[in-house]
């Protein structure tokens, strides 16, 4: 499961685009910061549908993980979904979508708890490096974890070249200082 979620989002631009006006799906739902809480995924899929190719649409807003006791579960679940209905699953990644924020605030003691693996929780971090940074709804609304940039003149074609790897909190690169800004500067 990890390996090919991984692998599928390689594959995808690092913006989502998504036609909410399209009548592909019956319509959008966005959810944010489940942080490991399992019957919040859960109650906000029974409220609104189980996803499916023409149901509801829904967009993860990150922080799938940490401080909860089911990021594993979450995760999972939300990475199947990805694989089984790619258009109907949008995940952007969120600050917890980290190596070191994830090992500090518990998916990597839940990871370790649950399979005793560091390969796992490394597996978990390459699809979180891989998963978009943000996406667009309608041409019109930008969605992402964090927020304003402390560049100006910021353009979502300057997104696309954000890197698929760790985040550096200390770095003076252009493309690294925007994925931070994008998972980190929440309001």
């Amino acid at each position: 499961l990890l390996t090919q979620s991984r692998d599928l989002l390689a594959k995808r631009p690092r913006v989502t685009r998504i036609a909410t006006r399209s009548g592909s799906h019956k319509r959008l739902v966005i959810v944010g910061d489940l942080h490991g809480q399992l019957p919040d995924l859960l109650t906000i899929f029974l409220e609104n549908g189980f996803p499916s190719g023409q149901g509801t649409q829904y967009l993860i807003n990150g922080d799938l993980v940490d401080r909860g006791p089911h990021g594993v579960e979450i995760a999972t679940l939300l990475l199947a979904y990805k694989l089984l209905y790619p258009e109907t699953i949008h995940i952007n990644r969120g600050n917890h979508e980290t190596s070191t924020i994830s090992a500090q605030y518990g998916f990597m003691s839940e990871v370790m708890q649950k399979y005793n693996s560091t390969h796992i929780f490394g597996l978990f971090c390459q699809v979180f490096n891989q998963l978009p940074v943000c996406a667009v709804l309608d041409d019109s609304v930008v969605v992402m974890h964090g927020g304003l940039f402390r560049a100006n003149g910021v353009e979502l074609a300057h997104l696309e070249g954000v890197p698929r790897e760790e985040v550096d909190l200390f770095s003076t690169n252009m493309h690294m200082n925007m994925l931070v800004d994008l998972l980190w500067t929440d309001p």
